[in-house]
C-alpha cells in the first residue's frame, strides 16, 4: 500500500513529543485534590470550600463551584513577578454568570498595583490586567473559541513587552514605555480576591496544571506545555485510492466518541478507527465526557493513481519544524510521479540556497548548516523528468515556529 501524508497548515498547532528543560518555580498539579507546590519554591495553597477533584488535562484537576470554593497562597509571590516570567495554566469554564475571577494578586479592589485574570462566560472573554499606577497598565484580552472543553493559557512578560497565548498561539500583545512593577503585599489566589463579591464572581469550572517560571520560555518549552486536549492528532492526509490511515486523538477525559460521516471507518464509535474512504472526506469527531462536549475534524483526500498527472507533486504551503513529530519537514508529498529528480532546491528571499537534493523522498527540516532558519516565506524549485519530459515546479512555503 502506498500512503502519502500531506501536512497542510492548521489553524491550531498540535503538539506532543520533545520536552523542554525549564523548571517551574511554582507548579500546582492538583493531583489528588491537593494544592501543594511541586515547584522549586514550595508555596503550598490553602483550599477553602470543597472543590471537587475531577479528571484534568494532566492527571487530576480541581473544579470550583462559583460560590464558596477558592484557594489562597499565603507565601509571598513578589519575587516571582519582579522579573520576566511565564505563567501557564489550563481551565475549563462550566458556565455561571458575570465576570469571574480566575487569579488575583493585589492588596485591595481597584488598587493601582494589581495582577488580575478574569473570564466572562457570556462573551467567552479572557482578560489579563496588571499595572503599577493609573498610567502604566497593560490589558491583554481575547474572546475564546466556542465549543471547547479546556483552554491552555500562557502569559509572558519579557521586559517591557507582554503577550497572551491561548492553545499554543499568540492572541494578544502589548508593550509599555517602562517595565511595569505590580509587586504588592497582597495574597495570590485562585477564584478569590479583593474584588470578588463586588466587581467579580468566583470562578465556576475546573483549573489544572498551574506553572510559573521566572524566565521567558522558548519555543520548545512552550510547545511542551500544550497537550491539545480533546483533539484529533492525525493531520489532513492524502491517500491513494485503496489506502488507509489510522486516526489518532489526544488523551483526555472523554469516554464517548462519535465520528461522522461513518463511510470508510472501521468503527465510528471508537476513538482511533482506521479510515479507508473511497472519496475525499472531512471527518468530524464528537468528544463527550460527563462535563463537556467538543468537536474536531480532519480531512482525508483520496486520489486515484490513474488520475495523477506529472504536475501533481502535492506540495504543502507551510510547515512547523518545532521537533514535535508532526509537520516538522517539507518535501515532495507525491514523489511517485517522478521518474528522475534533477534537483529539489529551497532558497531564502535573498536567493541563498537553504537546501538541495536529488532524492525525491528527501525532506527539508527547516535548518541551514545545522541551525534553525527564521520563520518566514521561502522559495522552492523542483526540476524532474516525468513520462520522458522535463517538468519544472516552483512555489513558496512558509516556515512557522
Amino acid at each position: 500500500m502506498r500512503i502519502i501524508t500531506l501536512f497542510f497548515l492548521f489553524i491550531s498547532a498540535i503538539v506532543f513529543g520533545q520536552q523542554g528543560e525549564a523548571e517551574p518555580i511554582v507548579y500546582y498539579t492538583f493531583d489528588g485534590g491537593s494544592a501543594d507546590d511541586f515547584g522549586i519554591g514550595s508555596r503550598d495553597g490553602v483550599i477553602s470550600g470543597t472543590p471537587e477533584t475531577v479528571c484534568g488535562v494532566i492527571g487530576d484537576a480541581l473544579a470550583f463551584d462559583g460560590q464558596s470554593d477558592f484557594i489562597r497562597f499565603p507565601d509571598n509571590f513578589s519575587t516571582l513577578f519582579a522579573q520576566n516570567f511565564t505563567f501557564s495554566f489550563y481551565f475549563r469554564p462550566d458556565g455561571g454568570s458575570g465576570e469571574q475571577q480566575l487569579f488575583s494578586y493585589t492588596n485591595a479592589c481597584n488598587d493601582a498595583r494589581q495582577f488580575e485574570i478574569t473570564y466572562d462566560p457570556q462573551v467567552r472573554r479572557l482578560r489579563v490586567e496588571y499595572g503599577e499606577n493609573d498610567q502604566d497598565r497593560i490589558v491583554l484580552q481575547t474572546n475564546l473559541e466556542p465549543n471547547r472543553c479546556w483552554y491552555h493559557v500562557v502569559i509572558i512578560r519579557d521586559g517591557r513587552r507582554q503577550s497572551l497565548r491561548v492553545d499554543n498561539r499568540t492572541v494578544d500583545e502589548a508593550a509599555n514605555l517602562i517595565r511595569i512593577d505590580f509587586n504588592n503585599s497582597g495574597t495570590f489566589s485562585i477564584s478569590d480576591g479583593p474584588c470578588v463579591g463586588s466587581l467579580f464572581n468566583r470562578f465556576e469550572g475546573a483549573i489544572d496544571d498551574v506553572r510559573i517560571y521566572n524566565e521567558v520560555l522558548g519555543t520548545i518549552d512552550l510547545n511542551s506545555l500544550y497537550v491539545a486536549p480533546e483533539s484529533i492528532l492525525t493531520p489532513d492526509t492524502l491517500l491513494y485510492l485503496g489506502g488507509e490511515v489510522q486516526m489518532r486523538v489526544s488523551p483526555g477525559c472523554s469516554n464517548q466518541f462519535s465520528w461522522t460521516p461513518i463511510d470508510g471507518l472501521s468503527d465510528p464509535t471508537a476513538a482511533t478507527p482506521i479510515a479507508r474512504p473511497d472519496t475525499t472526506t472531512t471527518y468530524q469527531l464528537r468528544f463527550e465526557s460527563a462535563t463537556c462536549i467538543t468537536t474536531d475534524e480532519v480531512q482525508v483526500l483520496v486520489v486515484d493513481p490513474d488520475d495523477v498527472g506529472c504536475e501533481s507533486l502535492a506540495m504543502a504551503n507551510g510547515f512547523t519544524p518545532n521537533n514535535d513529530g508532526i509537520n516538522d519537514e517539507f518535501g515532495i508529498a507525491n514523489p511517485f510521479v517522478i521518474d528522475e529528480l534533477t534537483s529539489f532546491r529551497i532558497f531564502d528571499q535573498s536567493g541563498g540556497l537553504m537546501f538541495e537534493s536529488q532524492d525525491p523522498f528527501d525532506q527539508w527540516n527547516g535548518q541551514y548548516k545545522g541551525n534553525a532558519v527564521n520563520p518566514g516565506t521561502y522559495l522552492f524549485q523542483i526540476i524532474y523528468i516525468c513520462e520522458g519530459q522535463e517538468q519544472v515546479q516552483q512555489g513558496t512555503v512558509v516556515v512557522l515556529r
